[in-house]
C-alpha cells in the first residue's frame, strides 16, 4: 500500500539524509525527483556532486524543476524521493517572472492539491522534503514574504495530507504524524 512521508525542517537540519534513508528502506526502485535549477556555478556545482551521490546509491535519477506532477504520474512501482518542494514553489514564482506573468497565489495551492492527488492514488511509497521557512523572521520585501506564505501553505497542505509528518532538528527527527 502507498503512503507519504512529509520531511521538514531548516536549512541542514538532515531532510535530505532522513528522506533518502527512509526512502532505501523502502520498497525499490528508488526514484529521486530532484527539482533543483542551477542558476549559477556553486550550484552547477552543488547538483553534480549529488548526482554522484545518488548514481553510488542506484537511484533513478528524475530531473525535473516545474512539472513534477507529470513524473509523478510515470512512476509505477517503489519509492520516489521528491526533494524539495520549497525549491519547486521557488522555480514557479521564478517562471511566472520570466512570462511576465503575475504570481499566482492559487495556482500553485492548486498544483500541491494535484500533486497530493496523484500521489494518494499511486502505488509508490512518496517522500516528500520541504523547507520550514516560517521560523525566521519576516521578509522585507513582498516577493519573499510570498514566497514564506506560499511554502507555509504548501506545507500545511502536505503535512496534511501525509501519513507521517517528520519535524528535523540538528539532525536528530521530531515526529509529527504516525497514521
Amino acid at each position: 500500500m502507498a503512503s507519504i512521508t512529509f520531511i521538514t525542517g531548516g536549512c541542514r537540519s538532515g531532510k535530505s539524509s532522513k528522506a533518502e534513508e527512509l526512502c532505501l528502506n523502502s520498497p525499490p526502485p528508488h526514484h529521486y525527483l530532484a527539482t533543483a535549477t542551477a542558476f549559477d556555478g556553486e550550484m552547477s556545482k552543488r547538483i553534480e556532486a549529488h548526482k554522484i551521490q545518488r548514481a553510488a546509491a542506484h537511484w533513478n535519477n528524475v530531473e525535473e524543476p516545474l512539472e513534477i506532477l507529470e513524473k509523478i504520474k510515470d512512476f509505477k512501482e517503489g519509492s520516489v524521493l521528491l526533494e524539495c518542494v520549497t525549491l519547486w514553489i521557488s522555480n514557479l514564482m521564478w517562471q511566472s517572472e520570466q512570462d511576465n506573468a503575475e504570481i499566482n497565489e492559487s495556482l500553485i495551492i492548486e498544483k500541491t492539491e494535484a500533486l497530493i492527488e496523484a500521489m494518494k492514488v499511486s502505488p509508490c511509497h512518496f517522500f516528500i522534503v520541504s523547507n520550514e521557512t516560517g521560523l525566521g523572521i519576516m521578509p522585507m520585501n513582498a516577493q519573499a514574504r510570498l514566497f514564506g506564505d506560499l511554502a507555509g501553505r504548501c506545507n500545511q497542505l502536505l503535512a496534511k495530507a501525509a501519513d507521517r509528518a517528520i519535524f528535523m532538528v540538528s539532525g536528530l527527527p521530531m515526529e509529527l504524524k504516525n497514521v
